[in-house]
């Protein structure tokens, strides 16, 4: 049981990716005077919005590893 690997898929992979860069974006346009989105898309507090749904993109990878971890534990006793 001990060298069993610690398995992620690739779209949780990816999805946590997408979701830490609209959350970087985001903090970076709340604290920075630039910006990077263009005028068009903007709308009020979207830096929040785009903190708030980078996070969710990022929630299944670690709700996946809770759960595999939560599962290894019980196995191992």
């Amino acid at each position: 049981m001990r060298n069993e690997r610690f398995k992620l898929p690739l779209h949780l992979v990816a999805l946590d990716a997408v979701g830490a860069i609209l959350a970087m974006l985001g903090l970076f346009e709340w604290f920075s005077e630039s910006s990077v989105v263009p005028d068009e898309y903007k709308f009020p507090n979207y830096h929040v919005a785009m903190i708030v749904v980078g996070v969710l993109l990022m929630a299944p990878m670690v709700v996946h590893a809770v759960k595999q971890a939560v599962s290894r534990a019980e196995r191992a006793r």
